[in-house]
């Protein structure tokens, strides 16, 4: 997973699970299976969202640009990068 400064950190995936996990869960009315330890419908929804980041992670990877790449930018170039549409 890449941070806001495009390094990757993978310590931020299981928050940003969590996070999922949480809303969907307040938003699963009609039932109360958060108030488990960790119930199936949560341990099976915290392997596909870690499997679907993996995934997408690597399909990124022809994305990435380093910092050699960047240096030779030109500025209509490097804001398309910065901030794209």
């Amino acid at each position: 997973m890449l941070d806001e400064y495009g390094d990757e950190n993978w310590k931020a995936v299981d928050r940003e699970i969590e996070r999922c996990v949480d809303k969907l869960a307040t938003r699963d009315v009609g039932k109360d299976w958060r108030r488990s330890a960790l119930s199936i419908e949560e341990y099976s929804m915290t392997q596909s969202l870690l499997a679907r980041f993996e995934a997408y992670h690597k399909s990124q990877e022809h994305y990435r640009v380093t910092p050699a790449q960047v240096a030779t930018m030109g500025g209509v170039e490097f804001e398309g990068y910065v901030m794209p549409c």
